[in-house]
């Protein structure tokens, strides 16, 4: 191409101009009345969406999603507006898992997502309790157990002698590998004894030892540490707020345009997002799309966080 010679031929812009070049091929901004102006802040206009969003109570008559908000927040209406504003600067990364047509497509999603997160998790902790040191730990992990009330976090380890499963129904166990292994501030335990399941009698201290050998050789209690941080699955009660969250969500995002539209500014998320609606709608590439393959052969990104 003979760049070097003939550089005028590399069209130079940023990730976001070409977004703006793109939605102002189509008239997806025709309510404006023109071309919109760009903010690079956008949080003053989330925070007054937000606000209006949570105004309509006013019409919910005790019941609605934003009643339903508010009640699993204690009522709070400021940490509710911060958080919907936070939300709204980010629409590009949930609008369109919100817009799911029923309630039980928005709580399945949400469900597979979380035991997704959880399985993650749980992996971290199973690469370093590896199939060597479970099997290690099983023996020692019964006879502290057996000295334990029933009720004891511990105790759901007195009948452990296969490797935990490494998937989110498993996470009792690996709650009870953590109390027995981790302190209250999530470090490795340096001591032992009864409480832990380690009287001090002959094989109390013969186990105790075993153990402390097996917690010395661990690199890093980081990945349990965490386990015990993950949320059960979801109960009822919360798939009802999930429901109510996504459906305030698309609220606040509707008041959004209309804020826009009354400032006669977008943000950076509503430019790529009308630039993707150019290049694709229902019925598949848009004619602009099917224009710009025959010009454009490649896309250069010099920043990796570009692509997203």
């Amino acid at each position: 191409w003979n760049l070097l010679e003939q550089p005028a031929r590399l069209r130079i812009n940023t990730i976001d101009s070409l977004c703006s070049y793109l939605a102002r091929q189509m008239p997806l901004l025709s309510r404006f009345g023109g071309q919109p102006g760009v903010v690079d802040d956008a949080s003053i206009y989330c925070q007054e969406a937000a606000r209006r969003a949570l105004a309509t109570l006013e019409n919910e008559a005790g019941e609605g999603v934003v009643t339903e908000a508010l009640r699993y927040l204690d009522n709070d209406t400021v940490r509710l507006t911060t958080l919907l504003a936070e939300m709204l600067a980010k629409r590009d990364q949930w609008l369109s898992h919100a817009n799911l047509h029923h309630a039980g497509n928005v709580q399945s999603e949400v469900a597979n997502a979380l035991q997704g997160l959880i399985q993650q998790d749980i992996a971290q902790a199973a690469a370093l309790l590896s199939p060597a040191v479970q099997n290690q730990l099983m023996p020692v992990a019964r006879f502290a157990a057996s000295n334990l009330d029933c009720d004891h976090n511990i105790a759901l380890l007195l009948d452990w002698n296969t490797l935990i499963p490494t998937k989110p129904e498993a996470l009792p166990l690996w709650r009870s590998v953590c109390e027995l292994l981790l302190t209250a501030g999530d470090e490795f335990r340096k001591a032992l004894n009864k409480n832990q399941g380690f009287p001090a009698t002959d094989d109390g201290r013969k186990q105790k030892e075993l153990l402390l050998e097996i917690i010395a050789s661990l690199p890093s209690a980081a990945p349990l540490a965490r386990i015990r941080s993950l949320p059960d699955t979801q109960s009822e009660d919360e798939k009802r707020i999930v429901t109510a969250l996504a459906s305030l969500l698309k609220i606040a995002a509707a008041h959004l345009l209309m804020v826009f539209q009354d400032a006669g500014e977008v943000d950076f998320v509503e430019v790529a997002s009308r630039a993707l609606t150019a290049l694709e709608d229902d019925d598949g590439a848009t004619d602009l799309a099917l224009k710009l393959d025959y010009r454009i052969q490649h896309l250069l990104l010099d920043d990796f966080q570009d692509p997203s």
